[in-house]
């Protein structure tokens, strides 16, 4: 993947949600589930379920 940085919310938790700005470096699944897995501007790395993303925007 190119190292894009991107503005992503999405739903942490049932009524939470979470934004930030970070760069994705893989994508999978596990039973059936999509998620991507990215590195937060502070150097976290994370994982978001694909359909919890409620809006995505490329820097």
């Amino acid at each position: 993947m190119r190292r894009v940085a991107i503005k992503v919310s999405w739903r942490a938790s049932p009524g939470e949600v979470e934004s930030g700005e970070l760069y994705p470096t893989d994508l999978n699944t596990r039973d059936g589930i999509e998620y991507m897995k990215a590195t937060m501007h502070n150097g976290e790395t994370i994982e978001i379920r694909l359909d919890q993303i409620l809006e995505s925007v490329v820097l």
